[in-house]
């Protein structure tokens, strides 16, 4: 039984729509609970710099820059990634090598959640969600430096 005094309210935005309004004096808490924000940042534009580096702003003001070879890596598609079926592994998944595997062709969006990559081989099964991609360019961020390395020796 929570004592009365312990009426906090918390307000969450889930997906961008909808508030909850919860209120913890009905909840028993066994332990602290760090809340994850469910609101969600999208980009506002993805562009190549050049052949091999993405480059996005997000509704929240991030900015980061990818090599297209990272955000090719993680791609989530069955073929890519492997197919389960009731918790049955039905195909494991195989990641191929071919010549302009990392040339990317298209971005199309995908409903209000994601988009879809084209690439040069052929390979576009790929839906990459918003979160997704906002992982990859926050885990793969190229630094400064880098950007001018490449820039560099894109040069000469």
């Amino acid at each position: 039984m929570l004592k009365t005094s312990v009426r906090k309210r918390c307000t969450m935005l889930i997906h961008g729509l909808n508030i909850l309004s919860v209120n913890l004096a009905h909840y028993p808490l066994k332990q602290s609970v760090k809340l994850r924000s469910l609101s969600m940042s999208k980009p506002t534009s993805l562009k190549r710099k050049n052949a091999i580096v993405l480059y996005s702003t997000w509704t929240d003001g991030y900015e980061s820059s990818i090599l297209l070879s990272d955000l090719r890596e993680v791609c989530p598609c069955a073929h890519c990634t492997g197919e389960e079926i009731m918790g049955e592994v039905v195909f494991a998944g195989m990641k191929t090598l071919a010549p302009g595997m990392n040339e990317l062709t298209e971005l199309t969006p995908v409903g209000n959640y994601g988009v879809q990559a084209s690439w040069k081989d052929g390979h576009s099964s790929g839906i990459y969600t918003w979160q997704m991609l906002r992982d990859v360019f926050e885990e793969k961020k190229l630094s400064q430096a880098t950007l001018d390395e490449i820039e560099g020796q894109a040069r000469g």
